[in-house]
């Protein structure tokens, strides 16, 4: 092969273009340079300032922004990871040694700790010690921060009351230890182990004690929890099956109520058939899921010897590879013959394996649910396995037709214990994180601690903020043992102040970047309107504007410059009536929202996928997405801001930043403030569930019409007249109960603690005074529920009655038969 050079055929690099497109039908359209927004924008562009400004130092990375919120980096073991978050916590109870660095914690604690850590918070403080995070190990996580710090026995649940513990009780009692097999062995071993299982009979103790019922009627009847260990000590299997478990009536959030029997079960070895809302729960559908698990048991049947086993995968693997023996050793005498009833491999054992029916929401039932209570009566009457309901609302289940054990009604954990959970919680992942900062997260969850746990898990993240992609946040841990410290502890990487108050509240890339406070002002109140509900526009409430009328009526001094700041004031509140009216009803929330009245009527269809047993009321909100009404209000209220903050005429420093432009951080504080004093109004059902069990009276005879009662006339009339004397009374039947208490147990020999009589005898002894004299426990009985009337009030009248209990301490007795006084009202 020759390469042939000389012969190029020179090439035209001109290409003929044919514009084959159509004519256009209109004319086109010509933009002058004058009108150019694009030519504009790039003649005043200065090139040369904006490269100036750019680094010019390609060795270092770029600064972070500013409005970006940085947390510290910190190479600390865990040990003084504890010393770090200790001062932010509550309810960590620790005694200090001789040595600073050791402490004695919760139970090994002398006796004069008034008060012992709970267990969900020690075990995560003993943790914090000891273990590493995910990013420490170089690992990926694979558990939400809700699975990995749930409670993992009954202890840990995070409640004030013994709910959780009573349950666990309960079904440690339930526990079946043997089942029986039809042969006559298996019946005699069961009976022997039910002999001496059998519990010691307990002593029946006197009818005076209070626990002693004579009546039948009264026998299945359920008392509230005794403080007594001994009440609620295991008496054997012969306790009812059946338990409903329940959130408080605040609608406890945060999974307590549905996560304790998960936990219990887990812990007693419980295998849990759980049938929730998401499927039909007519009668045939539960009796096709756990209709025969209700009557029979689950045997677990235990391996056998695995020798046996052994010996049958040799065989067949000499079958496989064809090493068989000769057919002559088929007709020989087995020697071994005698010996093998010897060595005959035994069964497995049987044993019971526990498990429970657990029924969620019982209170949600649709349309095709029917026959759901009357089958799940008769299955509870006949079964063998306890069973577990779940619920919202009380009121929604007939408790009169269930045998129950017990009701357990579960409420929020205290606040300071949740926050101390989320606050150890986030520390085991490396994250030092303020109180002050987490106490305000959750309380904007409404007090949810799941919620709370999901939010600081999305924003809780190492290295955030740093320019090189996380390198400077790597702790080096090679060679072996190079990453601990002079104490001998692992050094693990921390992050402090990841999560500050307000994040996630308000967009923070339009507000912290905008250069117009008037124009950021207006987007944090949009963000605040669409986020949160709240009007950040009604200055009446989110400005202190008295503070701003008193220094104005301080430093002006002329009657003249105190006639323009009325008048300012004046058109102030005129420009806001005028904003209200813009609005037309688009800010109102609640009982002030626009109701749709043109809407259709819903379908049959469609009223079955709502909720039975609760009245379907049509209100649909009046849709305003496209409308410029909530936009405008919110300018003008912004605008009127601005104009009064402009005719102040007074120079005081605190007036002006009153009213000056609306911030981030004040914003951040406004809603801050909103979730802290967040206030229920009061319904008429409010009214109903304290009121109604004395509406009736108790020894009226049954006739075909009703008793006219006060409690159903105006809810005016209940709340200035009724309430204030009924819960006078009630608020004077506890003072009573306290100083009773008091007497009890200074009167008591010591040792441990017996439930106090509650007779009038008892207490006329315990007084001092005449039977005849002594008032009663309770003036209106057992019917009536304290915390429910107390609530019909609100917080502050509360606070008022526990200011004047002082003075009126010396002046009325413990025995005095005589009524609260109109103050109590």
């Amino acid at each position: 092969m020759a390469h042939v050079r000389g012969l190029e055929v020179p090439v035209c690099s001109q290409v003929t273009y044919q514009d084959n497109a159509k004519k256009s039908k209109g004319y086109t359209v010509a933009v002058s340079p004058d009108e150019s927004v694009l030519g504009g924008f790039c003649t005043s562009m200065d090139l040369t300032a904006l490269r100036n400004s750019l680094p010019t130092n390609d060795d270092n990375f770029e600064p972070a922004p500013t409005e970006l919120r940085i947390p510290t980096r910190h190479f600390e073991s865990g040990r003084k990871a504890q010393k770090r978050i200790r001062s932010e916590l509550r309810t960590l109870q620790l005694t200090p040694t001789e040595d600073d660095d050791d402490d004695i914690i919760g139970h090994g604690a002398p006796s004069t700790q008034p008060k012992r850590t709970h267990p969900a918070i020690l075990r995560l403080y003993e943790e914090l010690g000891t273990s590493l995070s995910a990013y420490d190990k170089s690992t990926c996580e694979s558990m939400s921060w809700v699975q990995k710090y749930a409670p993992g026995t009954a202890a840990e649940v995070l409640q004030a009351g013994r709910e959780a513990v009573l349950l666990k009780e309960w079904l440690q009692t339930l526990k079946v230890q043997s089942v029986g097999t039809g042969n006559a062995d298996a019946g005699g071993a069961k009976g022997k182990t039910k002999s001496s299982a059998a519990p010691k009979k307990k002593r029946k103790k006197d009818k005076l004690d209070g626990f002693i019922i004579d009546s039948e009627e009264e026998a299945n009847e359920m008392d509230e929890v005794s403080e007594d260990d001994d009440d609620w000590a295991p008496t054997g299997s012969g306790l009812t099956k059946k338990t409903v478990i329940r959130s408080g009536d605040a609608a406890a959030k945060g999974g307590k109520r549905s996560r304790t029997p998960h936990e219990c079960t887990k812990e007693l070895g419980f295998e849990i058939f759980e049938i929730n809302p998401g499927s039909r729960r007519s009668g045939k559908d539960i009796l096709e899921k756990v209709g025969d698990m209700t009557r029979n048991h689950l045997v677990q049947q235990h391996r056998a010897d695995p020798t046996a086993e052994a010996d049958e995968d040799e065989v067949a693997r000499d079958l496989k590879s064809g090493k068989q023996g000769m057919m002559t050793a088929f007709f020989q005498p087995k020697a071994a013959a005698a010996s093998k009833k010897s060595t005959e491999t035994t069964k497995g054992s049987q044993n019971q394996k526990q498990s429970l029916i657990l029924l969620e929401e019982v209170d949600v039932l649709y349309q095709e649910d029917k026959q759901f209570w009357a089958t799940l009566t008769e299955m509870m009457a006949q079964s063998k396995r306890p069973f577990i309901m779940t619920c919202n609302d009380e009121n929604m289940v007939p408790l009169q037709t269930l045998n129950l054990h017990g009701i357990f009604r579960f409420s929020h954990p205290p606040t300071d214990l949740a926050i101390d959970h989320c606050l150890l919680a986030a520390a085991n992942e490396g994250h030092l994180l303020k109180r002050s900062a987490v106490e305000a997260l959750y309380k904007s969850r409404n007090n949810d601690l799941r919620a709370t746990l999901v939010e600081l898990n999305y924003w809780c993240q190492i290295s955030v903020g740093d320019r090189k992609g996380g390198f400077d946040w790597f702790y080096l841990r090679w060679p072996k043992g190079s990453d601990r410290d002079e104490n001998g502890d692992v050094v693990r990487v921390l992050s402090e102040d990841t999560y500050r108050k307000g994040m996630g509240w308000i967009g923070r890339d339009l507000t912290a970047t905008c250069l117009d406070p008037l124009e950021s002002e207006e987007e944090v109140m949009k963000q605040c309107w669409n986020s949160w509900t709240l009007d950040m526009g009604d200055w009446n409430n989110s400005l202190h504007l008295q503070s701003w009328a008193d220094d104005v009526t301080r430093s002006a001094t002329e009657p003249s410059q105190r006639l323009d700041a009325l008048a300012a004031l004046d058109e102030f509140c005129t420009s806001m009536s005028d904003a209200d009216l813009i609005s037309s009803g688009s800010l109102g929330t609640r009982f002030q929202e626009v109701l749709d009245p043109e809407l259709p009527e819903i379908p049959t269809k469609t009223r079955d996928d709502f909720i039975v047993g609760r009245r379907l009321l049509e209100a649909d909100p009046k849709p305003a997405a496209s409308t410029p009404s909530v936009g405008l209000s919110i300018s003008l209220k912004s605008l009127t801001r601005q104009r009064l903050f402009k005719l102040s005429s007074t120079p005081d420093v605190t007036s002006s930043s009153t009213l000056k432009p609306l911030a981030e951080d004040r914003a951040v504080s406004v809603l801050g403030d909103s979730f802290e004093h967040c206030t229920t109004p009061m319904t008429r059902m409010d009214l109903a569930l304290a009121f109604d069990p004395i509406a009736v009276n108790e020894k009226a005879a049954a006739s075909s019409h009703l008793d006219p009662s006060v409690f159903d006339r105006t809810m005016k009339l209940i709340v200035l007249d009724i309430a204030p004397w009924v819960r006078g009374i009630v608020e004077f039947d506890n003072k009573l109960m306290q100083e009773r208490l008091k007497l009890s147990n200074l009167l008591s020999e010591g040792g441990k603690r017996k439930r106090m009589r509650t007779t009038r005898s008892a207490y006329s002894a315990l007084e001092g005074g005449e039977r005849r004299t002594t008032r009663r426990e309770r003036y209106f009985g057992d019917c009536l529920n304290t915390a429910f009337v107390r609530r019909t009030a609100g917080d502050a009248w509360q606070e008022a009655v526990e200011a004047i209990r002082p003075k009126e301490s010396a002046e009325s007795a413990p025995s005095s038969p005589s009524s609260p006084g109109s103050s109590m009202a």
